[in-house]
């Protein structure tokens, strides 16, 4: 910026660029791309541009996350999962892999066999709006006595009415 207040100021530009070592396409590209500005001015455009390259890069990381998800669900996946309840030995093992999560009262530990592609055609648009806070918040109003509570009334069985035995693996039958 000072060498183009220099130029500003009357001091030839010939002496300039002997005196900092720089090129006549380096002098006529900064006064294109700060020229009429001022030290603030300047100094705001770089924070910008700094700002415009984080946000470049957290939107080509979600992006990249989406494209991730569609690939897995147009996919036909083969395999076995085992359950894994908070009063299992691996619990500790497996919830350290992810962020917390209050309400989680169980893991699937996935071996894939296979992995086939589909057509696509039936495979949702998805697109990602932000997680949710509502099991966070519900989790914490119940507390843990209240969450075991809830899976001895409410966990018993899976949607497909397969026993879950979170009761019996929490040592509370």
């Amino acid at each position: 910026m000072s060498i183009l207040q220099e130029a500003d100021a009357g001091r030839p530009v010939n002496e300039i660029w002997r005196t900092y070592g720089i090129r006549s396409a380096t002098d006529y590209k900064w006064k294109a791309q700060y020229g009429g500005l001022e030290a603030s001015d300047v100094k705001r455009l770089k924070e910008l541009e700094h700002e415009n390259g984080r946000l470049k890069r957290m939107y080509a990381d979600v992006s990249l996350e989406n494209a991730a998800l569609k690939e897995v669900i147009a996919k036909q996946l083969y395999g076995t999962a085992t359950v894994v309840h908070q009063d299992d030995a691996a619990w500790r093992e497996f919830v350290s892999l992810f962020p917390p999560l209050p309400g989680a009262r169980q893991i699937f530990d996935v071996t894939l066999d296979l992995v086939q592609t589909s057509c696509g055609m039936a495979v949702p648009y998805l697109s990602y709006t932000g997680d949710r806070e509502l099991l966070n918040e519900w989790a914490a109003k119940k507390g843990e006595e209240g969450l075991r509570q809830y899976r001895e009334e409410k966990n018993q069985f899976s949607l497909d009415d397969i026993p879950t035995n979170i009761v019996r693996k929490s040592g509370r039958q």
